[in-house]
Formats: structure tokens, sequence, C-alpha cells
């Protein structure tokens, strides 16, 4: 066996398991949960392939919540969690200039 197809370091996923693949993304940050006042609690991540990813751990990246209708290109792992797309973020970039 000479290797080729074994990764040289896998990307270490959520809560510390081997993911499958680290995945980059782009879109537009869209609200998806609302708390008990009408405000935003909850966003997903509409890409380019017309996919809409929640964003699973908002508790990491507050900062989110204040980014609906933003342009971002983010990287983390998905899962398909309830007939939906679950991206556990890693990072994230605002792309678009609006302040």
């Amino acid at each position: 066996m000479d290797g080729a197809n074994v990764p040289a370091q896998a990307a270490e996923g959520p809560q510390g398991r081997e993911a499958d693949a680290l995945v980059s993304v782009t879109g537009y940050v869209l609200p998806d949960a609302w708390g008990k006042d009408f405000e935003v609690a909850g966003v997903l991540i509409a890409d380019d392939r017309e996919r809409e990813l929640v964003v699973g751990n908002m508790a990491e990246h507050p900062e989110l919540l204040n980014l609906c209708r933003r342009k971002v290109m983010a990287s983390g792992w998905l899962a398909a969690r309830d007939g939906r797309l679950l991206f556990t973020v890693r990072d994230f970039t605002v792309l678009d200039g609006a302040g």
C-alpha cells in the first residue's frame, strides 16, 4: 500500500470526533430562530448551492446573530440531523463591506 488514499492528517471535528471533511461555504446569514422577545436567537447560512446550513454552535460564535443578511465565507463541519443540515462553524469571514 503506497498511502495515496490515506490523508496525512484527519481534520478534527466537533466534540473531538474525527470529521469526514472540513468544508468551506460562502453564503448569506439569515435568521432561523427567535427568542421570547422576537430577537434573532439562531441563524443559518444560505449558501451559493441553495442549501440552508443551520449553525449548530451559536454559543461559540454569537457575533453571527448581528450579521443577518451579510455575506460570509465559513469553514466547518456538516451533519444531517432531523432533515436539516447542521453546520458546526470553525471560523468565518465577512465578505461584504456593509457596516
